[in-house]
């Protein structure tokens, strides 16, 4: 496929300071503090997934009460 190279490079260059960064302020958090954390991301990525199948559902029904072909 196509992908945008600036893009690609611009992502991994502030990707690494960001993941060094991310793993000090890991380390330091409290065990449950960094468990309440990851439970709020955990709830937070499945609503948005529910949340997009669900709008994918309506799109897909509405195309075929229309009469056309759903782009899955």
């Amino acid at each position: 496929g196509r992908f945008d190279v600036k893009a690609m490079i611009g992502m991994t260059l502030a990707g690494i300071p960001a993941v060094l960064i991310a793993a000090f302020i890991v380390k330091t958090l409290p065990l449950n503090v960094l468990q309440w954390v990851v439970v709020v991301v955990v709830i937070y990525t499945a609503t948005n997934m529910l949340l997009a199948a669900r709008r994918e559902r309506a799109l897909a029904m509405a195309a075929t009460m229309a009469g056309a072909t759903p782009a899955l």
